[in-house]
């Protein structure tokens, strides 16, 4: 990213006040993220939206470990299971936390079983404890899930906790496999439980499979993936599964049809430990320079960094809100932030000074800073583009195979092209008229072509621009590419082609209107309104990011 278009939120205080460096520091936190700095190494966070719990080190004995817990209310850290025996792989639901305990050395014999307490009662309860080893639990929506092995095989178990019923045997993992932790996602028609099997060969042949148990209709086991290697982490929820693999791939799978399809959202060196928050993906993965960033996706190719700096590790969301450990100065610290406020959409609040080089909208609490600032108010400002719904981040481009940093306002997407740095193209506009279209299923190509004589005709799309009103905004509006007056080719630079003719549709607000689809734009002919306001563009910009899964319910109309 070229440096002058970075902007990182938490630096805004320290420029106002002239001391922000002159490259922006690496260690950026989401707004108003939570840090609990303890003792010790602390790892693998879980947390149920309203207690965290993870794995404590402060006895500073790795064979000794301790679970603690923290209340997002009001910040309070509490013990959870101490003692001589160690304590790991904490998990959280509804005020119940369950663990795997060690009693005695392991080996020469791994004597692990599954407890838990109710944080709002205070009391203790055995979830397994039996001959066998238990280990590996996960627990949602009050059924708990393990892994038990003995001389008969390995098995994946269940139990319901609310009535605390014999446990069940979901299934039997294939001879001369391993397998790695189990997850399970609840509601009121069944559970799911994911897993991954390992071989014992040279090959490392793998399994990922998921077990469907819902309350209509008989169990079924499905394999979605296999393959050789490691996975560096896997999640689920009812609707998706997310697959991190030893190639760097981030495939998610679709649970809303079986088999169920999958598409692959990123590659990177060293992508690991993904989690499933509603329409987002977070994921931990290392940069160029070898440090880890903490990383998200929206629903389509949205890319936003989360957190950088230090060894981000294991990240985890559940119920808004996410959390994950971070490895600085050889001190390991639980950090957590509401997922609204992780996202590039989040707003910000205003810098204590004016600066040159940026720009605060009050009415959607975001910036526009350098060149993007300098883009948009030297191409329309305000009535072309509209307000800032967004601060910047990394989007994956399609057509270019690559991420850009962008922006995005009301009705559009701003886009920094780096290797046309200094020239007139180093910004340009998203082709968000083309993406909309598509995604409503209308492909341009496919829309009914106008006459070749008709006035204002485009071979290239097939399309004209006949309604006069129409034509006037076109022709009047432009990017600044340094021509006299506003040539057709900045008209073109702004809006793009036209894809469809002028026809009566109903806009997003509800209004039956004349509408004109644009590379870059929707016209809206709103007879009604005073003279300048009777060409509207539609707000592309908030409606992309509310398809993304973004919300932009509290931005300016």
């Amino acid at each position: 990213m070229h440096d002058r278009f970075r902007l990182i939120p938490l630096l805004m205080v320290l420029a106002a006040l002239g001391l922000a460096p002159a490259l922006p520091a690496r260690a950026a936190l989401p707004e108003r993220a939570a840090r609990f700095a303890l003792p010790g190494l602390q790892s693998r966070p879980r947390t149920d939206g309203t207690t965290i719990v993870w794995i404590d080190g402060r006895t500073g004995d790795p064979r000794n470990s301790d679970i603690y817990g923290a209340n997002l209310a009001d910040g309070r850290v509490f013990p959870i299971a101490t003692g001589p025996a160690d304590q790991s792989m904490p998990a959280v639901d509804n005020g119940l936390v369950i663990w795997e305990e060690q009693a005695g050395p392991c080996p020469p014999r791994c004597d692990r079983d599954i407890r838990g307490r109710d944080l709002r009662t205070g009391q203790s309860f055995e979830v397994a404890a039996t001959p066998a080893e238990e280990a590996y639990p996960d627990l949602v929506g009050g059924y708990a899930v393990w892994v038990a092995s003995d001389e008969s095989g390995i098995q994946l178990r269940l139990r319901d906790l609310r009535s605390m019923s014999a446990p069940i045997t979901l299934e039997r993992v294939t001879p001369g496999f391993g397998v790695q932790p189990p997850l399970i996602a609840a509601n009121r028609n069944g559970v799911r439980v994911l897993w991954l099997e390992t071989g014992n060969g040279r090959a490392q042949p793998w399994r990922l499979r998921l077990h469907d148990r819902p309350s209509v209709s008989p169990p079924a086991t499905l394999e979605l993936a296999s393959g050789q290697g490691l996975t560096f982490g896997y999640d689920l929820d009812m609707e998706r599964v997310a697959l991190a693999t030893q190639d760097g791939a981030l495939t998610l799978f679709s649970l809303e049809l079986i088999p169920p399809p999958q598409r692959v959202v990123r590659r990177a060196p060293y992508l690991r430990f993904p989690t499933l928050a509603g329409p987002f993906v977070f994921w931990s993965e290392q940069r160029p320079d070898g440090a880890q960033v903490l990383r998200g996706a929206g629903a389509s190719a949205t890319l936003f960094n989360v957190a950088d700096g230090g060894d981000d590790d294991t990240p985890f969301a559940r119920n808004g809100l996410l959390v994950w450990s971070r490895t600085t100065d050889q001190q390991r610290d639980v950090f957590a932030t509401r997922i609204a406020d992780a996202l590039p959409t989040a707003r910000r609040p205003a810098p204590e000074r004016a600066q040159p080089d940026l720009r605060y909208f009050s009415t959607t609490g975001h910036n526009l800073a350098f060149g993007f600032k300098a883009f948009w108010e030297r191409n329309g400002g305000l009535p072309v583009f509209g307000y800032p719904l967004s601060e910047e981040f990394d989007e994956f481009n399609v057509d270019r195979q690559q991420d850009l940093t962008v922006q995005y306002v009301e009705r559009q997407r701003l886009e920094y092209h780096p290797d046309l740095a200094g020239t007139p193209y180093e910004v340009q506009l998203g082709r968000l008229g083309a993406w909309i279209l598509e995604r409503q299923g209308r492909r341009w190509e496919d829309q009914p072509r106008a006459d070749p004589s008709a006035p204002h005709y485009f071979p290239a799309t097939g399309q004209a621009i006949t309604h006069a009103p129409f034509w006037q905004y076109w022709r009047s509006h432009g990017l600044e590419l340094g021509d006299p007056g506003v040539s057709e080719r900045e008209a073109l630079a702004l809006f793009g082609y036209p894809l469809t003719p002028a026809q009566t549709e109903r806009n997003p607000d509800g209004d039956l209107v004349l509408t004109q689809w644009f590379e870059r734009a929707r016209f809206e002919w709103h007879p009604n309104n005073p003279t300048p306001y009777r060409v509207l563009l539609g707000r592309l910009g908030a409606e992309l990011l509310v398809a993304q899964g973004f919300s932009a319910a509290d931005t300016a109309r």
